[in-house]
């Protein structure tokens, strides 16, 4: 008896304090009300939201507004039939989302409380929401309460959200009823749904985080990932292309993924390699998840791949090169020597044919020896200021007659006085090897090869452009691999040589070609002016 006594005066205590609460949260309600109304015109100030901003805001809340609405029929049927309207309101104090019948919400629009309007007291007078937002607590307006006239036929209730991990203001949950009393059981009602909808809202920014981390992990991947359901249908869920891809090659990966798990293996789509692997995706209690599939390109290894081998086949050659070019050099000047010495002791011309023969093949070893040493020497030559016009008119003078005997025009467009660092007998090498090449491509009648020298601000161009054959992709592709040549007289190390002596000399080289329309060879070179070679000089 004695403990149902003092539970008794513990209730009744509470309920005295919860009261003189209420009554002090009115009373300073009432004193900010007339303070701002009475040097207002004393009357409210309707303001809404632009309806884009009003858009963004929802948006934001979307979580909240949602789980908010799944709430609504439990509202609405413990309120027994004395629904009215339930509003949730933004860390700011604007209205986001609105519930009730029609009638009762045209009313409060009447009454400037509508989606999109402020519960600030400053624009609709003192209500539990506008308290509950400015004491943080949870209160109930009776209709007397309300500072503003138009409001006293209703009352109120309101309760703050707060985040249980970060405790900041997430809005305001408020009930609307036109009577004059709220009912008892609201507080507890709303305090519930709070803190179920500030479960929702951390449950949902976990959500957030944990997708951006995903998206940041695939994003550092670098691979195509597209994860297929686990459904007769295997539709993609979701993928991730680090770049673009075309809707065959997209589909293409989808078809593997779907076709089941597969170990790390190597794959070509449309031409290009990838590193493919599909794992099955299973769910916390084993349920199938279905598969994800990751591709990865290896363009790029690929290409540094060929350009370590190219890189070791060079080193190759310039060790062999180094080694054996001066043991060949000598023994073929000797026995080219003693065959030109017979030649003029034979009598037969036949035997004179077969001397001939034989020392133009010593000639093509002696020419492919040549571009070994050029290869394996290491370039000890003294960089000057070299006029490159002077350079391209003596190798053209070299190049004119073979021209002219093998019927091909050859046309020269040339600035005067162009100059560059350099060496000369490089230079003209150079020149003479791409020039060679493009007068072998022309078959004759009606070709023509056009060299061009043009003098740019910073760089010298030359370029030589040849109507013959052209290369295939695959050839161009091949044009600076030792011993490949499309030529069946050729040694395949002269475009090599051409191309070590343009990159010791800082410049670059391109080349353009299509097959069956002919070849453009692009030198670019450093300019030197005038007055450095002068310079030079002195």
């Amino acid at each position: 008896m004695r403990r149902k006594l003092n539970c008794l005066a513990a209730w009744k205590a509470s309920e005295l304090t919860l009261k003189e609460t209420f009554h002090g949260i009115v009373e300073e309600s009432w004193t900010r009300c007339r303070l701002w109304f009475e040097s207002h015109a004393a009357r409210p100030i309707i303001v809404r939201l632009p309806a884009d901003e009003l858009v963004r805001r929802r948006l934001q809340s979307y979580a909240v507004i949602q789980a908010l609405r799944n709430q609504i029929k439990a509202i609405a049927s413990t309120m027994d039939g004395l629904f009215g309207a339930v509003l949730f309101a933004d860390a700011e104090g604007w209205l986001l989302d609105a519930h009730g019948d029609t009638a009762t919400l045209s009313a409060l629009s009447r009454l400037g409380i509508t989606e999109g309007s402020c519960i600030l007291e400053r624009y609709i007078g003192g209500t539990a929401l506008g308290s509950a937002y400015s004491s943080n607590t949870a209160i109930t307006f009776e209709s007397s309460h309300h500072y503003l006239v138009g409001m006293r036929q209703w009352s109120s209730a309101g309760v703050p959200i707060f985040s249980r991990e970060t405790n900041e203001r997430l809005g305001v949950l408020g009930l609307l009823l036109k009577k004059t009393r709220m009912v008892p059981t609201v507080i507890p009602l709303l305090q519930a749904i709070s803190t179920a909808l500030s479960q929702v809202v951390d449950v949902d920014r976990d959500k957030q985080m944990m997708a951006q981390i995903y998206r940041s992990l695939l994003s550092h991947i670098g691979a195509h990932v597209i994860h297929v359901g686990s459904t007769a249908e295997r539709e993609i869920l979701h993928e991730h292309h680090p770049t673009p891809l075309s809707p065959s090659l997209r589909e293409e990966m989808a078809n593997i993924t779907r076709e089941g798990v597969r170990p790390r293996t190597e794959v070509r789509l449309h031409g290009k390699p990838y590193i493919a692997q599909v794992e099955e995706l299973t769910g916390m209690n084993g349920e199938p998840f279905g598969h994800l599939g990751t591709f990865r390109d290896m363009t790029r290894e690929e290409t540094l791949e060929q350009q370590l081998i190219n890189a070791e086949h060079q080193s190759a050659l310039t060790t062999l090169a180094a080694g054996i070019a001066h043991e060949i050099r000598n023994p073929l000047t000797t026995a080219r020597g003693f065959l030109q010495l017979f030649e003029t002791r034979i009598q037969s011309q036949r035997d004179k044919e077969f001397l001939h023969l034989t020392i133009d093949e010593l000639d093509r070893v002696t020419k492919l020896v040549n571009d070994f040493m050029g290869l394996a020497r290491p370039d000890h030559s003294k960089r000057t200021i070299v006029d490159l016009t002077e350079v391209v008119r003596s190798s053209n003078q070299l190049i004119s007659a073979e021209a002219a005997l093998s019927g091909v025009r050859f046309i020269t467009a040339i600035d005067d006085e162009v100059y560059v660092w350099g060496d000369e007998n490089q230079l003209k090498q150079v020149i003479l090897n791409v020039v060679q090449n493009a007068l072998q491509a022309c078959d004759g009648a009606d070709e023509s090869v056009t060299v061009r020298l043009m003098a740019q601000e910073a760089t010298v161009s030359l370029s030589i452009e040849d109507t013959g054959n052209g290369m295939t992709k695959e050839q161009l592709e091949r044009v600076y691999e030792p011993f490949f040549t499309t030529k069946s007289t050729g040694t395949g190390m002269g475009m090599v040589v051409t191309k070590r002596i343009v990159t010791d000399l800082g410049g670059s080289i391109d080349i353009a070609s299509t097959e069956g329309q002919g070849t453009t060879v692009t030198i670019l070179l450093k300019r030197a002016q005038p007055s450095e070679r002068l310079d030079d000089a002195q």
